[in-house]
């Protein structure tokens, strides 16, 4: 079964940086597991440009982790929203190949 990555890259607003960047640590604590790995990245050389990377097992686990996640990762996903540029979100879903 592949695995599958999932990554969302964004413009965090300047005067929200230290915001987001306390938002994400916490977010990192909630999302990791044994076998989910979640991290964020920024951009080489592009202050306040971030990727999110989420990898997890197999597709189906990323088909269902919006729905398994609890109220405090919710509220943190919320939070990093709204520090976010608008417009400047991109998504994609990657699998491994066999």
């Amino acid at each position: 079964m592949p695995r599958a990555l999932f990554s969302v890259s964004y413009t965090v607003r300047p005067e929200k940086r230290e915001e987001y960047l306390d938002y994400v640590r916490r977010l990192r604590g909630l999302l990791r597991t044994d076998d989910r790995h979640y991290d964020v990245f920024e951009v080489k050389g592009k202050k306040n440009q971030f990727s999110e990377i989420l990898l997890t097992p197999s597709v189906e686990e990323l088909d269902t982790f919006e729905d398994s996640m609890d109220d405090a990762a919710r509220g943190l996903l919320g939070k990093i929203e709204d520090c976010m540029e608008k417009g400047t979100t991109r998504y994609s879903t990657m699998l491994e190949l066999e």
